[in-house]
Order: structure tokens, then C-alpha cells, then sequence
């Protein structure tokens, strides 16, 4: 609860997106304690995720600024991939079983990884992000654990459009919505 509690004052507080979900990484790594938490939003052209907030253990496997996820790519056909074209929830609470689909299973079984959540971000009926967190300790993300989490993205993803909505306004009283030039 004080992962939720936090990350709402954080949502209150800060006006900036960056800073804002770079935030929420740290009180996911503090608060939550997770080992490792992402948070990666989908570039423009919609096929690979950029990371703009971490946490917890680094590595230059977790740490590549964009992951692709289209489904012909080993990144895509893992868990962020099947997350964002899922728009669901995936959970791996057993990294070290095979066949379920996590991409650089090794790698993270190597770090100490045992397991796994991906929540999308949904904003206007889109997926937008992704929060990742990792955990060394296995079968940890389920029941009351998942029900915070769902929460806390459900708080994340109001705080994203509440964001997108002041940038726009703030647009819109600043620069001309025809000609994109700035108000006199």
C-alpha cells in the first residue's frame, strides 16, 4: 500500500511525464521492493517501446533504449510484445520454466531474476507503455499483490491522459491550431 500511496502523491506532485514515470520507477524499486522496474512508452511509429524511467538493477540487456515488439522480432514474441498487442497483463512467476515466452530468459535467470510482470498502459482505449518489474523471489505476482498493481497502473494510465490533456491545452493557448504558429 505505501507503493500506491506513494506513487500517488508522486502523480499529484509532479507536472512533468518524464520525471513523473522515472518516479514511480524509484518508488517501484523502494516502496514495492522490486529488484527492477521499467517503465517504457511506444515510440511514434507504434513497433517498439522506448525506456524513460528505471530502476533497481541495471544491465545493458534491460537497459536498450528501444525494444521492439512486432511479432517476427525474439523481443516482440515475448512478454512486452504480447502485453501491448494483448493489452493484458502477463506474468511470469517461474522465469527458470521453459516455453513461456521471455524474451532473454537466460539473461535474467543469470541475474537472479525469478519473476516477471509486464502491466500495459491503456489511455483512451490505447495501449500506451508498459510498466515492467522483476523480482529475485519467485510466485510473487499474484492475488492481493496483482490487485495493487492493477491499481497503481489504473492510477498511472489517468495521471498519462491527465498529462496529454494539459499538453494540449497549453498547445492550444500558445500556438495556432491552423498553422501551427505561435500566438502573438
Amino acid at each position: 500500500h505505501e507503493l500506491a500511496s506513494k506513487t500517488n502523491a508522486a502523480i499529484i506532485r509532479i507536472r512533468k511525464r518524464r520525471e513523473l514515470l522515472q518516479e514511480i520507477c524509484s518508488i517501484a524499486a523502494e516502496a514495492g521492493n522490486y529488484d527492477m522496474a521499467r517503465i517504457r512508452l511506444l515510440n511514434e511509429t507504434r513497433d517498439a517501446l522506448h525506456l524513460i524511467g528505471k530502476s533497481g538493477i541495471s544491465s545493458r540487456v534491460f537497459d536498450v533504449p528501444d525494444m521492439p515488439i512486432r511479432e517476427d522480432t525474439p523481443a516482440g514474441a515475448g512478454m512486452h510484445g504480447i502485453a501491448v498487442r494483448d493489452r493484458e497483463v502477463v506474468v511470469r512467476n517461474d522465469l527458470a520454466a521453459r516455453g513461456n515466452h521471455v524474451y532473454l530468459r537466460d539473461h535474467l535467470l543469470e541475474a537472479g531474476f525469478r519473476s516477471l510482470v509486464v502491466l500495459p498502459f491503456v489511455v483512451k482505449n490505447e495501449v500506451v507503455g508498459v510498466l515492467v518489474l522483476g523480482s529475485f523471489h519467485a510466485d510473487i505476482f499474484h492475488g492481493d499483490e496483482m490487485n495493487i498493481l492493477s491499481d497503481l497502473v489504473s492510477d498511472i494510465c489517468y495521471a498519462l491522459e491527465h498529462l496529454e490533456n494539459e499538453e494540449k491545452l497549453n498547445y492550444m493557448a500558445f500556438y495556432d491550431s491552423l498553422t501551427s504558429l505561435a500566438k502573438h
